[in-house]
């Protein structure tokens, strides 16, 4: 019985952590889009907020996903490499969003106007490599809870997560399609 509410709250966990994503992806492209500070200001708030749903999800991912580990999949490779795979999600938006977003939106709060440097800012190309290299990482980890790959298959879906992280999939943030 305690596995099946571990289980719940860990798939719980991956669909939170999953939909602060794909909001983060959104309020990602209205701040590329920000015509104005006041547009910038809404999407910098909605992505603000959106770190305390992620931290959520990753903690009811993580701490369920290790009793569970531990209790019924000890030596499963697709475990600990899966367990690789959300340290660097975490590691990944930490590093390469944290700071910057938090330095964007206390800047925003002071500006009248959209200035050039601000509008450089929200359209670092680094804020969308971090959410893909992301996204793509919690699929791969998705792929390896379902299929339960083996150590090198396990491995080897990480690094093509991480590679296909790199190049652009679907429409590009802030650019119009023709």
């Amino acid at each position: 019985m305690l596995y099946l509410v571990a289980l719940f709250l860990h798939v719980t966990g991956a669909l939170m952590l999953a939909g602060a994503m794909a909001i983060e992806w959104l309020s990602l492209i209205g701040l590329r889009k920000a015509a104005s500070v006041d547009r910038a200001r809404e999407s910098l708030s909605i992505y603000s907020k959106l770190s305390m749903v992620g931290g959520i999800g990753m903690f009811l991912i993580l701490i369920p996903g290790i009793y569970m580990g531990v209790v019924a999949w000890p030596n499963a490779a697709w475990v600990a490499i899966g367990f690789v795979g959300i340290i660097l999600i975490g590691a990944i938006g930490g590093i390469m969003n944290g700071r910057k977003m938090r330095t964007m939106k206390e800047d925003a709060s002071g500006l009248q106007d959209m200035t050039p440097e601000f509008r450089k800012r929200t359209t670092d190309n680094s804020l969308v490599l971090s959410i893909r290299l992301r996204t793509m990482l919690l699929l791969g980890i998705v792929y390896m809870m379902t299929v339960k790959t083996a150590m090198a298959a396990s491995v080897i879906v990480l690094i093509v997560s991480i590679l296909l992280g790199f190049f652009p999939i679907g429409p590009r943030a802030g650019h119009e399609r023709s």
